[in-house]
């Protein structure tokens, strides 16, 4: 042997926390306020996937993102509280274009 000491054996790992796999089932979201209803939100007008809406406060103004969960569609609001941002992005992202008149003449 070569005079070295053994390395002494190091605590064991502890095991890694669960993580959620990809498919796990969404929870519905909750109004930080409390009165847990979210604005309705219709489906992505592109691929019909669901869409989802954020609102966080960024430089004392409140900036709020709806969007698909599948592409990358997406509508942006700023307003100066929470509710009335997350009001304002819902009716933004619920916005659909209106069908082009044919004239008849």
């Amino acid at each position: 042997m070569s005079g070295v000491p053994a390395a002494e054996p190091g605590p064991t790992p502890k095991a890694s926390p669960a993580r959620l796999s990809p498919r796990a089932p969404v929870t519905p979201l909750i109004d930080i306020w409390g009165d847990q209803s979210m604005p309705e939100l219709k489906p992505c007008p592109f691929c019909g996937y669901p869409a989802r809406l954020s609102v966080a406060l960024v430089q004392q103004v409140w900036h709020g993102t709806a969007g698909c969960s599948h592409c990358t569609a997406q509508t942006q609001a700023n307003g100066e509280t929470y509710l009335s941002t997350r009001e304002v992005t819902a009716e933004g992202w619920n916005q659909r274009a209106r069908p082009k008149r044919e004239w008849i003449i």
